[in-house]
């Protein structure tokens, strides 16, 4: 309940209610004992590069199903189903690795799942059945790596420091966004789906690599707890109107990343180098997003920010899809959408670790799993879209979407409480 003279959706600073009690969320204060961004910047480009990484992976085919329908004589929502084979097993795997990596170690975990994201490439898969199986391996292998390397900034950060750690870090996703997803439009077009396939599996490799030697080695907690009691936090309703928030969302984000790049070369007639520009253009609004993000977790207007940021989303989105403007306005549209889908993972993350300050692998995890459950809803829901109403159909479901979001803020606000 927000104090007798605060507005829901600007709360001053405080504490926050918790299952346990209460905890500060004053997010301009840091400890100063800690180090600064710059002095932590290895643990923070290593966080960048495996969220990259991970999402890359789990991301890569929205541009490769046109090539894929043309060998495997498939439509383009039926590929789109591949999508969805990813995001699935990457939501269940996020809501159990968070516990086991902060009694274990988020390095441990880290390594040992670049190492399987390595493996679990397509390159020669020779039917449908076999490139659907690498794409579940894919998403359960990828799932345990952005919760760990957002988990292990949260450890090292406190007040504003730790929103700027979580934006940066989160750029990581972004970049998948700016760089690797026209990289792959771009390399389909040239080289085919395969080669494109054994590139991704060697950069996760290298990442791999890489993590060894630079990925600071953290410290397991002995914790007398058991398992299921590191969920204790579930009890409480204000992290789930944030995590109901962030799965719609998500949903909007499926359904651009899966279904944008078949909708420019049908809609649009635009060929995969062009499409690999585009789609440039588009996407970088991402990168400065999750930059700006880290300044809205710092503001008091946070709150009603958000709720205003997914009712843009949906609007542009629906706009985009059902008017089919002109490839200018369309492509501003996207970059619109891009840029505030960036800005409010971190303020949502900060958030959330406040309601469980001693199992925030814990609640991250369950966070990441909601990024899943969107996506797998939007890869599938898109896709029986398009092939019921075509690509104006997808409009309607992110302008929802956008709305359903904006009630789920509204009431995480109301359980906000700054008491002092």
């Amino acid at each position: 309940m927000v104090g007798r003279f605060a507005s829901p959706l600007f709360p001053p600073r405080g504490e926050v209610d918790v299952p346990g009690g209460r905890v500060s969320s004053d997010f301009s204060k840091s400890s100063p004992a800690e180090q600064t961004l710059l002095e932590a910047w290895v643990p923070l480009a290593a966080s960048f590069l495996g969220i990259c990484t991970a999402f890359s992976m789990s991301a890569m085919i929205g541009p490769m199903l046109v090539p894929l329908g043309s060998e495997f004589g498939m439509s383009v929502p039926a590929l789109g189903q591949l999508a969805t084979l990813a995001f699935l097993p990457w939501g269940v795997s996020a809501s159990l690795i968070g516990t086991i990596s902060d009694r274990c170690g988020r390095k441990r975990i880290l390594l040992i799942d670049l190492a399987r994201l390595s493996v679990s490439g397509a390159a020669a898969a020779p039917d449908y059945l076999t490139l659907s199986a690498c794409r579940v391996l894919t998403g359960a292998c990828g799932g345990f790596v952005p919760p760990s390397c957002l988990a292990a900034l949260t450890d090292q950060f406190t007040g504003r420091r730790r929103g700027y750690a979580v934006a940066i870090g989160s750029t990581g996703y972004s970049t998948s966004w700016l760089v690797a997803l026209p990289l792959v439009a771009l390399l389909t077009g040239r080289y085919g789906w395969r080669s494109t396939f054994l590139l991704a599996a060697i950069f996760a490799a290298g990442t791999f690599l890489l993590m060894i030697a630079v990925f600071p080695l953290g410290k397991k907690r002995e914790s007398p707890k058991s398992y299921l009691s590191s969920f204790a936090w579930m009890r409480s309703a204000g992290p789930w109107y944030g995590i109901g928030a962030n799965m719609l969302e998500r949903l909007m984000i499926a359904v651009f990343i899966t279904y944008v790049s078949a909708f420019m070369i049908r809609r649009y007639g635009v060929s995969m180098a062009v499409l690999a520009w585009i789609l440039t253009a588009i996407t970088a609004g991402n990168l400065f997003g999750s930059l700006a993000g880290g300044f809205l977790m710092g503001r008091s207007w946070r709150y009603a920010g958000l709720v205003a940021v997914l009712l843009i989303e949906g609007a542009a989105l629906a706009w985009k899809f059902a008017a089919e403007p002109a490839l200018p306005a369309a492509m501003a549209a996207g970059f619109l959408f891009s840029f505030l889908t960036g800005m409010s993972r971190s303020t949502l993350v900060d958030t959330l670790s406040n309601f469980a300050p001693q199992d925030r692998g814990t609640i991250i995890g369950v966070f990441a799993t909601s990024n899943q459950v969107g996506f797998v809803l939007g890869a599938s829901l898109g896709g029986l879209a398009i092939a019921w109403g075509g690509y104006g159909a997808l409009g309607a479901i992110c302008l929802a979407a956008g709305a359903g979001g904006e009630a789920f803020y509204l009431r995480l606000c109301s359980r906000v409480s700054a008491i002092r």
